[in-house]
């Protein structure tokens, strides 16, 4: 596996973002001399994200696009993006842009320090109130089931492409952020948190509140209390 780092991007109707997340992304890979690739999956999508896709990966040999049918979710695209991953390490960026790009630098260089780096948001503030109430329930929820003091569940992340396969991740939704911080701790993997500052979408808007995407949630929090 080559030494560098695997940039995954699930994009669902994010036609308006794309392409500013995988030239940031990119940018700074390049900037720090850090091998890369980047992994855009198409999940779905009903507007022009599966051109500009194809249109970056044209003009880029790093990049690669991944073509779902129907629309599953962050999980399963990420879990796609993980199975055709070449570099030893492995990262979400948001196709919505939502990270800024300080931030993605302090996670790749981060990468030394541990096998898994976990990244909490630093200003809150930026989203709404009800946002903010959900993500503090959930965070609570989660490290009362399982004995953690995570900070933060849903943000980004890198770590070792190795230990993600051997996790064996089974959500299709974002809870697949959660997911892989609880097994990989259950395994005792050298891990940190990072501040990481979050920007709002200049395009469209987050799903997080979608039936399917609630649903998916649920599946997953099961799964994983019913084997604690």
């Amino acid at each position: 596996m080559t030494d560098g780092v695997s940039i995954i991007m699930p994009a669902y109707n994010e036609a308006g973002n794309l392409r500013k997340a995988v030239t940031s992304a990119a940018a700074v890979c390049k900037n720090l001399g850090v091998g890369y690739e980047v992994i855009i999956v198409n999940d779905g999508s009903t507007d022009g994200t599966g051109l500009i896709a194809r249109s970056l990966a044209e003009s880029n040999p790093r990049i690669r696009v991944i073509e779902s049918a129907v629309n599953r979710g962050l999980g399963a695209g990420l879990k796609l993006g993980i199975a055709e991953a070449r570099m030893r390490f492995v990262t979400l960026y948001p196709s919505d842009n939502e990270m800024s790009a300080r931030s993605f630098r302090d996670l790749i260089l981060a990468r030394a320090r541990a096998e898994l780096v976990m990244a909490y948001m630093a200003n809150p503030e930026a989203r709404s109130p009800l946002r903010r109430l959900v993500s503090s329930v959930f965070v609570a929820g989660l490290n009362m089931c399982f004995g953690l003091s995570v900070r933060y569940y849903t943000g980004p992340f890198i770590a070792r492409t190795r230990l993600l396969r051997d996790a064996r991740l089974v959500s299709d939704g974002v809870t697949i952020l959660a997911e892989l911080r609880v097994k990989l701790a259950r395994r005792n993997v050298k891990r940190i948190e990072i501040p990481f500052t979050f920007r709002m979408r200049r395009h469209g808007r987050a799903s997080l509140f979608r039936f399917k995407t609630i649903t998916q949630a649920a599946a997953t929090l099961v799964e994983l209390f019913g084997r604690s």
